[in-house]
């Protein structure tokens, strides 16, 4: 007697000889190449130049080969690959970011392109984790027949560096030497070429600076922030001095210079230029405007995009600063303080290029120390925030307070307004202010 739990049905047993006839038959096929000149998925990817890009060094004078060199050559090669997408990618957006106007529907294009360069950036990072199966003892086995190539001499690296918008004056420098002494001709000639033209950096400068709404003259930005700031502060120091503690008051006290230090920088126009000249600085003074404002008014529904750009940015610098310091740790490892064999210093150099000198979006990363609480935030007027909303965007006949350059954008900001001194005129402002009868 059969075993009813292993007998099935016969119509059961017939649809299941269906089901397995019909996906032998959707697997039957035909092969597409008819002859040898047809595209195939390895000529398409040219892979007998890729994978025949292998020579190993250890090899040449009939030694014995040194089984991790394959390792360290393919893991480069697929560096300098990333690199090369890397840079098709910034090369994208540096020209959707150069024309005259922004187009709102192409900033989400620009930030679906920098999140595919912060993701590459991170496949980057965790590739160093595959290099470090190898033994600092492995990779010295083979070391000596590297000659002088080094890292230091990849060409795409230090173009991407130019293209992000790394400042050449800060660079350290390469045996009392500029970095580009280490190309050949035609790639020297190429990055100078390179230095020449808008950055990253310079093109998010520029953007910045023609934000909406701060020339307008039914919104000045900057004028309704002084006049927060100078109400903050005056309520600051009217808290300190009621203070009845001498350890809370002095604690209270040293936080007040501290935080009016910071605002009276921030406002001054000539001292902020000065800190751009000596490169403390990386956006122009309108540019911070603008980044600042977007900050405070993320929520507004045009700003959604740019403040997401602006977080991108910072995240693309963190991934580049992380993927300088992977190396540094990884290059400490495997070879200690030995000189590299390009002739730098090795390690000691590597790690000096870990350091803020490096950052390309330093100002917005350092944005934060300017942010202020909520109810301290300028209102919006209503043509302003109408301009920044939805109904705003979908607005028939021109768009008004997209740019400075618009026919339409409005100006008259009022540039006299500065950090209020500590008199009794900075209290009854405050008091105004928070009141609701400051206009």
């Amino acid at each position: 007697m059969a075993c009813p739990y292993f007998t099935l049905p016969t119509t059961r047993v017939a649809n299941r000889t269906s089901v397995i006839r019909q996906g032998e038959s959707r697997q039957n096929g035909f092969c597409p190449i008819q002859n040898e000149d047809d595209l195939t998925y390895h000529k398409y990817l040219q892979l007998d130049n890729i994978l025949n890009a292998q020579t190993l060094r250890s090899t040449l004078d009939g030694q014995k080969p040194v089984h991790d060199e394959h390792l360290f050559i393919i893991t480069h090669q697929a560096f300098e690959l990333w690199f090369r997408q890397i840079l098709y990618e910034i090369d994208s957006i540096s020209r959707i970011l150069s024309a005259e106007y922004l187009e709102e529907r192409k900033s989400l294009c620009v930030i679906s392109r920098l999140n595919r360069v912060i993701a590459i950036l991170k496949l980057c990072c965790d590739q160093f984790g595959v290099l470090e199966t190898m033994t600092p003892q492995d990779f010295l086995d083979f070391r000596d027949t590297l000659g002088v190539a080094s890292g230091f001499q990849s060409y795409q690296f230090r173009l991407m560096e130019i293209r992000f918008g790394v400042i050449d004056d800060l660079r350290v420098s390469y045996d009392r030497k500029s970095f580009l002494e280490a190309f050949p001709n035609n790639e020297r000639q190429l990055l100078e070429k390179a230095q020449s033209e808008p950055s990253l950096l310079d093109l998010v400068n520029d953007w910045l600076s023609r934000t909406p709404g701060l020339k307008a003259r039914s919104f000045d930005f900057w004028c309704r922030f002084k006049v927060s700031v100078n109400s903050m502060l005056a309520e600051m120091k009217l808290a300190t001095q009621d203070e009845c503690d001498d350890v809370a008051r002095e604690r209270m006290l040293w936080r007040y210079d501290k935080t009016k230090k910071n605002f009276t920088e921030l406002f001054d126009e000539e001292h902020h230029n000065n800190l751009l000249k000596l490169h403390e600085r990386r956006l122009t003074y309108q540019a911070m405007q603008g980044a600042l404002m977007i900050f405070f008014y993320r929520d507004e529904p045009r700003f959604h995009l740019p403040y997401q750009l602006l977080q991108s940015l910072m995240d693309l610098d963190r991934q580049f600063m992380k993927l300088r310091y992977n190396h540094t740790s990884m290059v400490q490892r495997m070879v200690g303080s030995k000189v590299g064999t390009g002739g730098s210093s090795g390690y000691l150099y590597l790690r000096s290029t870990c350091s803020d000198r490096y950052k390309i979006f330093l100002d917005l990363l350092n944005l934060s120390t300017y942010l202020v609480p909520r109810d301290r935030i300028p209102p919006l007027s209503s043509e302003m925030k109408k301009s920044l909303s939805i109904e705003g965007c979908f607005e028939i006949g021109p768009p008004r307070f997209l740019d400075e350059r618009d026919p339409g954008y409005l100006t008259g900001s009022n540039p006299n307004v500065s950090i209020a001194k500590d008199t009794d005129d900075s209290v009854e402002m405050a008091v105004k202010e928070r009141n609701g009868t400051l206009v």
